[in-house]
C-alpha cells in the first residue's frame, strides 16, 4: 500500500500477474462472493481488521482471501489500495489532460480518451483495465447490489 504501482509489481512475487496482487486476489474474491451483495463499496469494514490486512500486505505475508468472512472488508481493501496510490492510475503527467476531455462532445471525448488511455505506462493500464472490466460486471448487478453505472 502506498508504492506506485511499477514499483509495486517489481518487487511483488506475482506469479505473471500483470497487475498488483491484492487489486486481482481482491476482485477475483469479490466476484466470487459479492457481485450481489448490496452496499459492495458503500458500506464500511472494520477499521481495525482493514488495518490488519493491510498490515500483512506491507509486510508481503500471504492473505487468503478465502479465509475472510466480510466481503465489505475486501472491498475496503481494494478501495484502500487505490486511495492510497501515490500517482493516480490515470497518471499525474495526464491527469489534466483527462479531466479536459468532460468539455467536449461525446464522438471527441471518446476519441481523445482512447488516445490518452495508450500514453499511459503498461503497468496503469492493466490495473486500470482489470479494475474497469470489474466495475462493468458490478454494475451488471446493479437489481441486487444497488451499484449502477453512474456511481
Amino acid at each position: 500500500f502506498g508504492i506506485p504501482i511499477c514499483e509495486l509489481l517489481k518487487r511483488e512475487d506475482h506469479g505473471g500477474l500483470l497487475v498488483p496482487k491484492v487489486l486481482h486476489d481482491s476482485i477475483a474474491y469479490l466476484t466470487a462472493n459479492a457481485l450481489d451483495l448490496e452496499g459492495i463499496f458503500r458500506i464500511s469494514a472494520n477499521a481495525e481488521l482493514l488495518r490488519h490486512y493491510r498490515h500483512m500486505f506491507d509486510k508481503g505475508e500471504a492473505v487468503d482471501f478465502n479465509s475472510i468472512t466480510d466481503q465489505h472488508l475486501v472491498a475496503g481493501l481494494l478501495k484502500l489500495f487505490l486511495r492510497e496510490l501515490p500517482e493516480p492510475l490515470f497518471t499525474l503527467s495526464l491527469f489534466k489532460d483527462f479531466l479536459d476531455t468532460s468539455a467536449l462532445a461525446n464522438e471527441a471525448k471518446v476519441s481523445q480518451l482512447k488516445n490518452l488511455i495508450k500514453r499511459l505506462p503498461i503497468e496503469h493500464y492493466n490495473t486500470l483495465k482489470e479494475l474497469i472490466l470489474f466495475l462493468h460486471l458490478v454494475s451488471q448487478h446493479s437489481e441486487k447490489n444497488k451499484m449502477k453505472d453512474y456511481n
